[in-house]
């Protein structure tokens, strides 16, 4: 009975000692370390194959990484999140319509559980620098109270590169923060992009023993606009002769924009690596959503590119209705983005920096489920996968990555429920596992009748052009492929190629490159030459098919970028597609659509955006 005792006894000691290691952490768990561009475009990467704006930092992760290469989002910054946070659809919380306007007391619920709390459960330290926007009526609403042991950064959709301040609705406040503490000091004067880089790179070398995981997301403000019709750059004068080959002056700009962003990403890996804690690191690099080219009416047109894909995300219009038959004239040139925009406010007097907002906001418009607006930018690294420097072509959602990062921190996914993600670690880890999704919702939005599915190679699409009109349906931006040279030097000189590939021969990684950037850059096969052809003498570019009466029905994998609608051609299809809609729609639940509060004016809060709400929760 002793012996028996003593067994037992030991027994249960060994289930606790390995409960505890699961727990806390251990050190096969990696470092996951997350960083989110905002309105980043399809074609804003040299890997997609444009010389327009040199992105070495970003390609080099590209290159020896894994292309994501239909990595899909919402088509907006707060569902996107709202979806990567809670591995869940944001028809399933309210979130599937605009972005959480300042001072609307909008959010993710508080019931549910968030990534950064999971890891935390899993032992992970989990550090938030940047945007949040998804909630923060509330100060339980907040970052540092939703699983995040710190934040340094910003509430709402966006702020001054330079100043920290947010304006929305005429209304303009101080929004920085330090876990809760403002910290205006920390931002004012500087360049918001470097500044969260440094923090990024503190928060790397200063982490503790490199065996304790860090969760570390990164979510930049760039390359979104600043505030309605600004880009900012380090320095404007200098910005301008580097990138004098780029005619328009506002993608100038953003091009000095991006540049900053990808400075970024190589600062981050050298970090990991002069810490010792690269080895054991998975670095993602997303947008969370396409790039919204323009923005006629409110202005937060950031000049990106998604070409060639179809669309833009971004909530666009104006106190008069524009439909695509008003807009036919426009489309009978090429023409630039602030020719178009004149053209705009000359032919349909709207003038596109003086909107009602207010009155916009109402209106619940819409953003692009198309290509453009909801396939992004996306790579994953980490020496712990098996291969490395090929392309996925599997689908992956950006619901995926809840269970994705939960089952790589050592955590037991199919424990988890309630989710809409798939965990795609196994996939990721040995890339002979099978493609681990073939289905998922794009998004619905019942207020405008907006929607679109994906299944298999197919995906069913219907917008609505009868509500006031979003230039979110067409094709345009840069193709940046004959203005300057692509430099495969600097993205061997990167930081993050050299890190990556320490001691390789030049003339080796010379021509890997160009062979991985070769495969990368969909315009080099026969996928969008219909579409790029017929586009040749009209930019913007008008579709032929507005799929807003009956759904349009695209072949995704021979047809990207949405051109040829095969709905009359596939009436099965499309029937069985419109049952995998009905059974996303029954577990939709209504936008959230508080109005604005006067409670969360600035003036009332001495100058600040901040939790209004406080002490009793709005958030049902």
């Amino acid at each position: 009975m002793a012996r028996d005792g003593i067994n037992t006894v030991s027994i249960w000691c060994l289930f606790i000692l390995q409960w505890f290691a699961s727990a806390k952490g251990n050190s096969n768990q990696p470092h996951i370390i997350f960083i989110i561009a905002d309105d980043l475009g399809w074609n804003d990467v040299g890997f997609h194959g444009s010389n327009q704006i040199p992105t070495p930092n970003i390609d080099a992760l590209a290159y020896n990484g894994i292309v994501l290469d239909r990595h899909y989002t919402q088509p907006c910054c707060t569902p996107s999140r709202a979806a990567l946070l809670t591995g869940k659809y944001p028809i399933r919380m309210g979130l599937q319509g605009l972005p959480i306007a300042a001072g609307h007391a909008d959010g993710i619920p508080l019931n549910e559980t968030l990534l950064p709390e999971y890891l935390q459960k899993l032992g992970y330290v989990t550090r938030l620098i940047g945007k949040w926007h998804v909630g923060s009526s509330t100060t339980s609403m907040t970052p540092s109270k939703r699983g995040f042991h710190s934040h340094f950064g910003y509430y709402n959709g966006f702020v001054s590169y330079k100043s920290g301040i947010h304006r929305a609705e005429n209304i303009s406040g101080f929004d920085a923060y330090r876990n809760l503490v403002r910290s205006k000091h920390e931002v004012e004067g500087q360049y918001l992009t470097d500044v969260y880089t440094k923090e990024a790179v503190r928060t790397i070398t200063s982490h503790g023993n490199p065996s304790t995981p860090l969760f570390l997301v990164i979510s930049h403000l760039a390359p979104h606009t600043g505030a309605a019709g600004v880009l900012e750059v380090r320095d404007e004068a200098e910005n301008s002769k580097k990138f004098g080959h780029i005619s328009d002056p506002a993608r100038r700009l953003y091009a000095g924009v991006v540049e900053a962003l990808d400075s970024s990403v190589g600062a981050v890996v050298e970090a990991l690596s002069s810490k010792n804690m690269l080895q054991n690191s998975v670095i993602i690099f997303i947008s969370d959503n396409g790039g919204p080219t323009i923005d006629p009416v409110w202005g937060h047109g950031n000049t990106a590119s998604n070409w060639p894909l179809r669309g833009h995300p971004g909530p666009l219009s104006a106190n008069r209705t524009l439909r695509v038959d008003d807009l036919t004239d426009l489309g009978n040139k090429r023409i630039g983005v602030q020719e178009l925009m004149s053209q705009v406010e000359t032919q349909f007097h709207v003038n596109v920096h003086n909107v009602n907002v207010a009155s916009a906001t109402g209106q619940r418009l819409k953003m692009s489920p198309f290509e453009g607006g909801v396939r992004g930018v996306a790579v994953i690294w980490s020496a712990l996968f098996k291969n490395l420097r090929w392309t996925s072509s599997a689908y992956m959602h950006i619901t995926d990555w809840l269970p994705t990062l939960y089952s790589a921190a050592g955590g037991d996914a199919s424990s988890l429920e309630g989710l809409d993600g798939t965990d795609q670690w196994d996939f990721l880890l040995d890339v002979t596992q099978a493609d681990p999704k073939n289905e998922f919702l794009v998004n619905i939005n019942e207020d405008l009748n907006d929607w679109a599915v994906v299944k298999n190679e197919w995906k069913l699409i219907h917008v609505n052009t009868s509500t006031p009109f979003s230039f979110s349906q067409l094709y345009y931006g840069e193709h940046g492929r004959n203005r300057t040279e692509y430099s495969l030097k600097m993205v061997t000189d990167s930081p993050t190629s050299k890190n990556l590939r320490k001691d390789q021969p030049f003339g080796k990684l010379w021509d890997e490159y160009m062979d991985r950037r070769s495969t990368l850059d969909i315009t080099r096969t026969m996928l969008c030459a219909e579409r790029i052809a017929a586009s040749e003498t009209s930019d913007p570019f008008f579709p032929r098919d507005r799929c807003s009466g009956a759904p349009c029905l695209f072949n995704i994998h021979q047809d990207p970028c949405e051109f040829d609608n095969v709905a009359e051609d596939n009436p099965e299809i499309v029937e069985e597609m419109l049952h995998q809609l009905e059974g996303y729609r029954s577990g939709s639940v209504k936008i959230q659509n508080h109005p604005f509060d006067p409670a969360s004016d600035p003036e009332k809060w001495g100058g600040w955006w901040a939790p209004w709400l406080d002490p009793k929760d709005s958030i049902a």
